[in-house]
């Protein structure tokens, strides 16, 4: 999802002076192209980043970290792209509350997506949305709702982190012999690794090294509220509480010493 929501910001930038989703005729192309390259620059110069440049292999530049940390500058990011910053700012808010791996309201996540996608429509309806958009602003609530786990756990994070250990380990801890034999070594050390006494013993030092960003408070609005543990110290007093309560309730009123029935006098102010 970050890849998508940034590659769409970057190509709503593109057309932007179009007012078009399709760049038809030589003239429109030159346009659209020129404001890439201006954009690919002023990403570069203020960012650091480097945008929609293809790669020897396959694939463009685009990755995860890229659209992080653009996203995490949502205010110069729009800035540099032309784009509403209270729409960008929406859309960082709506990676961030999916990628915090916490228990998200569902009904506040659907009426943020909402109102993102009104704020949308109102200023760009010229440009089509893209499917993960769509999916994202329009079936969140009810993704979220079917979900055993927050969206956060669900990720490919993990799986995608491995990749440059797997690499490592079938460039310098694998036979070369063949092919078969290469990937068998990769695949037992892997199976290795994956031992909870294994992976525990560097616990302490992944926690240490990892880098923990506080959320905003928007996010913080989208999550759902903790239920507070029903302790039995707790039970106990809000028992009690009620007791006393009934039995003020069930005593008649003492009037010097006397008591009185109800019904049977009547009190005047």
């Amino acid at each position: 999802a970050w890849i998508r929501l940034f590659e769409f910001c970057l190509h709503l930038s593109y057309k932007m002076e179009l007012k078009s989703w399709q760049a038809k005729g030589d003239k429109n192309k030159d346009i659209a192209k020129k404001k890439k390259e201006n954009v690919q620059k002023w990403m570069k110069d203020t960012l650091g980043l480097i945008v929609d440049v293809p790669k020897q292999v396959s694939g463009t530049s685009n990755d995860g970290n890229t659209a992080r940390r653009a996203f995490e500058k949502w205010g110069v990011f729009a800035e540099i792209l032309g784009l509403d910053s209270g729409f960008v700012e929406c859309l960082a808010t709506i990676l961030v509350a999916m990628s915090s791996q916490l228990p998200i309201s569902a009904q506040k996540f659907g009426s943020f997506c909402r109102n993102t996608f009104e704020r949308y429509v109102q200023l760009y309806p010229w440009y089509y949305m893209p499917v993960t958009a769509h999916k994202i602003l329009t079936h969140g609530e009810d993704i979220i709702k079917a979900a055993a786990l927050p969206l956060g756990m669900l990720a490919e994070d993990a799986a995608e982190s491995r990749n440059k250990l797997y690499r490592q380990d079938r460039l310098f801890h694998a036979r070369k012999t063949s092919r078969k034999e290469n990937l068998k070594d990769v695949f037992n050390r892997a199976m290795d690794s994956s031992d909870p006494y294994i992976s525990s013993l560097s616990l302490s030092l992944r926690q240490h090294t990892r880098k923990r960003k506080p959320l905003p408070k928007k996010v913080i609005d989208l999550l759902e509220e903790p239920e507070i543990p029903q302790t039995a110290a707790r039970q106990l007093f809000e028992e009690e509480d009620a007791e006393e309560e009934a039995m003020e309730e069930a005593e008649p009123e003492m009037v010097m010493g006397v008591q009185l029935d109800r019904e049977s006098y009547d009190f005047e102010d």
